[in-house]
Formats: structure tokens, sequence, C-alpha cells
């Protein structure tokens, strides 16, 4: 047995001058102890130092030691033994469903999953942590303890939870004897290794397989040399705080001030020559502006923590084709996968549906298409919706599709293409994947799937492209729903670093463990508040910390150590910048407790304290250029007709004429949003215009009560509001039925008769230089004496329509009806309009509109009046009136909010 030698480097070496201590002691250790060089092995803490650690020992020449890391030197003897079935792996995604599957054979969590999936998968994932923790504790242990090991741990976990029913506990009495299933660590193997020597490079705190491994070599005669490159763990602030390097820190305001300084910072030191410059990834969403900042400088990047692959391109559209496929999905998933799988021929058909199914509505479109695929297999009801391709038929019948239009014929080629992906319920994995394989090359573009780094990488996670699964693993059974969220979590367990070379690169992003003994010319360390640096790092959640300190994992307190000497070791690098904001929200920030750890260190070594700095930005003063309303003209683009809409816009807003009448622009209604006020209000338009149109046939029921509740579900149904989305309606119809056949029994004991509903009213100018009129009258009365009632359907407020009708001048859109008729049929003996309120808790109300046909003249005279200015070139104004922006879609485009603030008074007003 010899004793194990150790070295502890200066804490003041900066990261070059550092491997050369390293390599000169190493290689005057080995000469003093007459090893054979070339058959000694260097173990390094992480793959990064190879570079510098071998550079450093080629400085030296002669025979060179074996550099490598522990994981490529388990590598290097040969595969892996592999796992027996039923065993945990190490790998997070096989693990997760190879518990997934025994966990199933019990009933009780069987139940849990039916009852609460989300819930399972979060325990599924904390199982598997704890499993391998566990394993992690085993391969710290000598295989002749190993054995002792296991069993100390299943007394401890059973001491712990003796009389706790907790899931936690429960879960733990099953994870034990899996992970013991697990196969001897692959680090076993290298005892069989007989080299000259063993040296350690130690940084960031001891690994203690690496110690379990040299004190079995040293054990067994073999000379072991430990470099030990951290501090003492119990004083390292002390140590390194006695440094003399060029540390700051800077503070900005906000985390956008943040991302700022600390892109400055980078900025900064590559332009003083100390590239490469490392950019810590502790706070991914910070760095992530960071980046974007520095890219726009033209910063050469490589970022080693890379991006989740779930965030890649690649990956999104693979996820929308899912998500698109599974049955219950709707018009925005649809929408997605077609935009995801278009190609530059096809993007038109994708246009095309999606304005066809926004006006149609989410809930119409998807009854429409289950409509339409029953009635091609033969089980279509006799009622049905509209198809949103044929907005006036009835329920679409079988017919050939050659007749659709192109559009309609890609998307059902698409859907037929998803649903043969989804038609078989549960199949194997293997089989799952063959199938994902063909329906993407059948529908991604190859720019997309094929021809993108980061699809290669997408596929690799799910082993599409090489030999694929465990045999345990491609034989499991998935439904579809399943095949998804195991398809997410391989994404989102992935990693996908863009290949840029690092010896090219002006920018390094990478972890803080990354960064230790790095040879970077700078560090800049963004995130170094309270509220993110030093804070302790999470365990498995199903081992408690006096369990895993018991077991001799890392506990709570572990983890902050091996943090801090990481951090600490950034004080090494020549130029540090940690920066810090003030504030998260109203909420105030101080800065890390490891920077005042720091700095009360360097008090009491008599050393000055580091600056810490307001951030500073250049300043550049700009001469104020007031925004002006904007008054385009539209003398050659006026449409040649008007709704009641357009003519109520252009009297409240000229600009906003212009900007959703002239231009044509629109915001894009939510397709698949619950069902709303407006919704509502369309359903009962619907349920309306059928019951009048219906009533007195002979094959509907007599009695209006029974007949107007079934043409309530059946609109309702038609319209897609089924089951959940239903039940705000069904409160209310009975209510409603009776306030309605109340209002309508007086109404027509005064004489009136329905008419027509949903009447398309398009008439020619009403007069000289006018514009057409044109739009959909909700109900047209009538009684005798050729009297005529116009009545529109309203389910606002009731005080708010009296309002506006109390000047009958102010109200457009009854005058317009009024108008269109008089303009179509002429002037009646009577003509008459009101609003008529549904909505009243207490009855059905008519809110009239009195002297119609006056109101009707005046609006037609000022129409034309307005049009012929306008056609002339007088501007369209933008009128900043309050109570119009407070809710116009159009004011980003006015830019009413950075105007100088004197209103308009020229140009069109008001008609």
């Amino acid at each position: 047995m010899r004793e194990i030698d150790s070295i502890r480097l200066p804490a003041g070496l900066a990261p070059r001058p550092l491997w050369r201590e390293m390599a000169a002691q190493a290689g005057r250790w080995l000469v003093d102890h007459d090893l054979a060089v070339r058959d000694a092995v260097v173990l390094l803490p992480f793959a990064e130092l190879l570079p510098p650690c071998r550079q450093a020992l080629a400085a030296l020449g002669g025979w060179q030691p074996r550099v490598e890391t522990l994981r490529t030197l388990v590598a290097s003897l040969g595969p892996e033994v592999p796992a027996p079935q039923g065993a945990p792996t190490g790998d997070v995604a096989v693990d997760r469903w190879v518990a997934d599957q025994w966990l199933r054979r019990i009933h009780a969590m069987r139940a849990w999953r039916q009852r609460d999936r989300l819930a399972y998968r979060q325990a599924l994932a904390d199982v598997v942590d704890a499993a391998h923790a566990l394993m992690k504790g085993a391969s710290r242990q000598a295989q002749t303890q190993r054995d002792a090991w296991w069993a100390r741990a299943q007394g401890l976990l059973a001491a712990a939870d003796a009389g706790v029913g907790s899931h936690e506990a429960a879960l733990m009495r099953l994870v034990l004897p899996w992970a013991a299933l697990a196969v001897a660590p692959a680090a076993d193997r290298l005892a069989a290794l007989r080299p000259s020597a063993w040296i350690v490079i130690e940084a960031g705190g001891p690994d203690p397989v690496v110690q379990r491994l040299v004190d079995e070599a040293a054990q067994g005669g073999v000379p072991v040399l430990v470099i030990q490159a951290d501090p003492p763990a119990s004083m390292a602030f002390e140590h390194m705080a006695r440094v003399e390097g060029d540390v700051r820190l800077v503070v900005a305001d906000s985390p956008e001030q943040e991302a700022w300084a600390a892109a400055s910072e980078v900025i900064d030191a590559v332009n003083a020559g100390d590239a490469p410059v490392a950019l810590i990834a502790h706070d991914r969403l910070l760095v992530r502006r960071v980046r974007a900042l520095l890219e726009r400088a033209g910063l050469r990047i490589a970022d080693e923590s890379g991006w989740t692959l779930s965030t890649t391109r690649a990956a999104s559209h693979l996820m929308a084709l899912l998500r698109a496929a599974q049955p219950a999905s709707g018009p925005d998933a649809w929408l997605d996968a077609l935009k995801s799988v278009a190609s530059a021929v096809e993007a038109p058909h994708v246009d095309l549906l999606e304005r066809r199914w926004r006006r149609q509505g989410g809930a119409r479109v998807r009854k429409a298409e289950q409509l339409e695929a029953e009635a091609r297999f033969g089980r279509a009801d006799a009622e049905a919706s509209r198809d949103p391709w044929r907005p006036n038929a009835e329920a679409p019948r079988p017919g050939d599709p050659a007749d659709d239009p192109p559009d309609r014929r890609w998307w059902r080629a698409c859907r037929a293409s998803w649903q043969r992906f989804a038609e078989v319920g549960t199949r194997p994995l293997s089989q799952w994947l063959a199938d994902l394989d063909a329906l993407t090359d059948e529908s991604l573009p190859p720019a997309v799937w094929h021809n993108d780094p980061a699809a290669a990488a997408v596929r690799s996670a799910m082993r599409l492209d090489s030999a694929g699964w465990p045999p345990e693993m491609a034989d499991m059974l998935m439904d579809l729903e399943d095949f998804v969220a195991w398809v997410q979590e391989m994404l989102e367990q992935g990693s996908y670093i863009a290949p840029v070379g690092i010896e090219t690169a002006q920018v390094v992003i990478t972890p803080p463990a990354r960064a230790m003994l790095r040879p970077f010319g700078a560090v800049v360390f963004p995130g170094t508040d309270e509220g993110r640096l030093g804070l302790a790092m999470p365990g498995p959640s199903l081992l408690a910390d006096a369990a895993m300190r018991a077991l001799g994992l890392d506990d709570r307190e572990r983890r902050q150590e091996r943090a801090a000497l990481g951090f600490v070791q950034l004080l090494r690098h020549e130029r540090l910048r940690l920066v810090r904001r003030r504030s998260e929200g109203k909420e105030p920030l101080g800065p890390s407790a490891w920077w005042l750890r720091l700095q009360g260190a360097r008090r009491r070594a008599d050393c000055p304290a580091w600056p810490e700095l307001a951030a500073r930005f250049v300043e550049r003063e700009v001469p104020c250029q007031p925004q002006r309303p904007p008054a385009p003209g539209a003398a050659r683009a006026l449409p040649q007709a008007v709704s009641a809409s357009a003519v109520e816009t252009l009297r409240s807003c000229p600009y906003r004429f212009f900007a959703l009448v002239v231009l044509g622009l629109s915001t894009s209604d939510e397709l698949e949003a619950d069902p709303g006020k407006r919704d509502y209000g369309t359903l009962l338009h619907e349920i309306l215009q059928r019951f009048h149109d219906q009533r007195g046939q002979t094959d509907v029921p007599g009695d209006d009560r029974q007949h107007l509740r079934s043409v309530a579900r059946q609109a309702a149904s038609s319209a897609g509001l089924d089951g959940s989305a239903m039940l705000p309606f069904s409160a209310g119809l009975e209510a409603f039925v009776e306030r309605y056949l109340h209002w309508l029994q007086e109404h027509e004991a005064a004489g009136w008769r329905y008419r027509q509903g949903e009447v398309d009213l398009k008439c020619p100018a009403p007069a000289p230089g006018a514009p057409g009129l044109s739009g959909r009258v909700d109900r047209i009365d009538e009684a005798d004496g050729g009297r005529i009632r116009v009545l529109d359907y309203k389910t606002g407020h009731l005080q708010g329509l009296k309002a506006r009708v109390r000047q009958p001048l102010e109200d457009t859109q009854l005058a317009f009806y009024a108008a269109q008729w008089i303009s179509r049929h002429g002037v009646p003996a009577a003509l008459s309009a009101a609003y008529l309120a549904l909505d009243d808790r207490d009855a059905i109300v008519e809110v009239e509109h009195r002297e119609v046909d006056a109101s009707a003249k005046a609006l037609i005279e000022g129409l034309a009046q307005d049009w012929q200015r306008m056609a002339h070139g007088m501007p369209l104004l933008a009128l900043g009136a309050a109570a119009t922006c407070d809710h116009c879609d159009a004011r980003g485009l006015c830019r009413r909010d950075h105007w100088d603030h004197p209103r308009p008074t020229d140009g069109v007003q008001a008609p």
C-alpha cells in the first residue's frame, strides 16, 4: 500500500500559469518517483480542460502521459455491459418509461395515473431522479462494501418512513429495490487498469468515484498524486479573496439594463483583446437576451450550454404535426401543423383555409369536419352544420373530392395522412417511431427535417437514425397520448449545441461549473444578485437531506459547497465582471451572499474592496420629433359599397375607417377560444331565424315552447357548442324561451307578423356621389296596411341601447338598415325600427329608433357629402377621441399615444 501524495496549487495563479505549474509539478513528481511517463494517467474533472492540460504537458517535451476524464477513460474500454431487462440504465429517457411499465402493474399507481396524469408524470420523474441518486451513491462504494451499503440504505429509508403514509414514502419503498437491480458501475472496470501512476486534478470539489478509484489503486501499490486546484473548502472565500485581479460588480436598474450592461462588458473585453470571453450561463433567460445583443454586434459565439431541443424549429414543427394528429385537436392545432408542412406553393392554401376558418369559428369548423367525415363513411346525422366551404349549404354529403378547390384537396390529403398515423390505438414504441419517420418524411419539408443540424439532433434524441432503443424499451406499448408525451419529454431532456468552433469563437457561453481553470481572457457573469446566485441547488425530492448525508450522497450543504468552489475559481481569471440588477419588478434585490462574503474576507485581509459600479450607457441626444396625427388620402381606393359597421367606423374616426375598411386590415380572432358573448349572440340569431322559418310547418312541433327548445339544442350542436361549452347557454335557455314567447305573443297581438330573417340587402348608391349600401338585417316584420318594422337583435346592456337612440341622428345602425330598405323597396306606408334587447333578465325589450325614416334620409345625405369630399382628396384624419380609441384595433397604426397633442380640427369629420 502506498501513500497518496497531494499538492495544492496557489490561489493567485491565473488559468494559463496554473496549467504550466500543474504540468511542472506533475512532471517533477513522475521524475522523482522514477515512473514511466507514457504509462501514467492524468484524470481531469471535465472534458473542456483536456486541451489546456495537454498543451501544458506537451510544452515540457518528451513522452506524454495519457490525459482523460473519468467518462472518456471508461468509454475507451469498450461498450458498457447492458442493463438487465427492467433494471435502471442511467438514461433518463429509458428509465422513465421502464419505471412507468412496472408502476402501472401496481393497482394504486394505475388508478393514480388515470385520475391525475400530470401528477403521476411528476412522480415518475421523481422516482427516476431518486433511483439515479442511489445508483450514484452505490458507485462511490468499494465493490466489496456495496451490498452492505444497499442494506444500510434499506434500513435508513425504512426508519425514515416508519408510520408515514405519504406518497413520497410509498414511492421510495418502490425505488430502492429497483435501483438495486442496476448493473455494476462502468467505473468498476477501471480497477483492472494498471498505469504507472494516477495523477488527479481536483477542481470544484473532489469526485467521490475518482477518490474510490485512486484509494483502491494506492492500496494495490500504484502511485497516486492529487493536484488540488481548489482552496480549502472551509476557507475558500478567504483564500480567493486575496487574489489581486480586475474584479468588478456592475449594477443595473432592470433586467433589460442588466442584459445591456453584460453585453457591453463582453464587447469591451473583446475590443481590449481579451478574447475568448466566457459568458456564464447561470440565468438562461437573461443570457439569451445578452446573446441576441452580441449577435447584433456581429461577434462569433459558441454556446456550450446549448438550447433545449424543444425550442428548436425542427422540434416545434414535429410537435405541431403530432398535436394535429390527435383526435381531440381542432383548427388551431391544424393551422399550426399546416404552416409547418406547407411549401412555398402550398402557403397560399394555408392563408385561404385560415381566413375561412376564422370567419366560421373554431367550433363550427370542428363540427363541419366531423360531419363531413361521418358523411363520407355513411354515418351522417340528418341535422348537420354548415360546411365552411359551402356557407349556405346543409350537411356535407359524399361527393367527388375533385370538385373541391385546391386548398380543400390539399387539406384533405394532409388530414388523411394524420389520421392514418393515429388510427391504430396502441402499438409498440418501435412501430410508433417507424410510423413517425414515415409521417415526417412525407409531411415536413427537407429544409426543416433533413437539411437542418438541429433536426439531426432531434432525430438522434429519438434514435430515428440509429439502431433504436433496447428491446425492452422498443416493445413497450403506448397509445397516441403516451407517445406524444414521450416525444415531448425527449425534446425537453435533449439539448442542441450549434456547430460553432470554440477555437474561432470570440465569446463562449458556458455554465459556471464548466468555466473553471479554462484560459479565458475575461469572464462576464450576469445574474449575480441575491435571488439567483448562491441559492441552494435542488436535489432528489424523494430523498431527505439526512438520509442523503448518511448514505454519502451530496446533500444540500455539499451541493452548496461545490457550487461555491466553482464560483470562487472564477476569481483566477485576470478580468472578471459580475453583473446584477437592483430590482425584480417592484421587489428590490441586493447583491449575492457570496459577493458579500468575498468583500468581507477582503476587509479582514486588509485588501481594498472590489468596486461596485453603476452600469454606464452611452447617452445620445436625439432631437425631439413630435408625432402628428396621420391624415392619409383614399380618393382612389374608396370601396364601391359600405356596411352599417363601416359607416359607424367612418363617423367615429376617419382614420379608423381608412385602416379597417379602405385597407381591409383586421385582427385575427382566436379559433379555439371558449364561447363568449359574441358566440352567444350569434347562436341566438340562428335560433330565432330557424324558429321563425320553421314555425307552422307540418313536420315541427305545434307547441312553440317545445319547438323553440328543440331548435335551440339543434343550433347549439350545429355550432359545435356541445358538452361543457353548452353549459352557460343551457343554464339560461328555459328563462329565455319564456321571455321570448311572452314578448312574441304581445308583438303578434299588436298585428305584427314575421316576414323574413337574416336578410342580405344590397342596393346601389341611394344618392348621387354616395356609395352602395350592403348589409344583413336581422329581422323584418310586417303588418296590415303595408307597415314594415326592422328589428336588430342585441345581447348588450339595455341602458346602452336606450342611450344609443336617445339622439336619433347619432344612431347609425338602424338608420342604415332603414336606408337600405327604402333604397331597395321604396318608402313604405309606415317604417319603424327598433333594437330587440334579448339579454334583459326581466323581459324582452324593444328600444325604438323614432322617426327612423328621417334619420335614414339625413344619413344618406351626410354620407354622400363625405364620400364626395374624400373622392376629391380630403384627408382621413385620426381624431383621437378617447371613447373610440380605448377599444380601437387601429390604435397602434395611428400612433395616438405618441402624438404631440393638440387635436386636429381640419379634415373629414363625422357625417
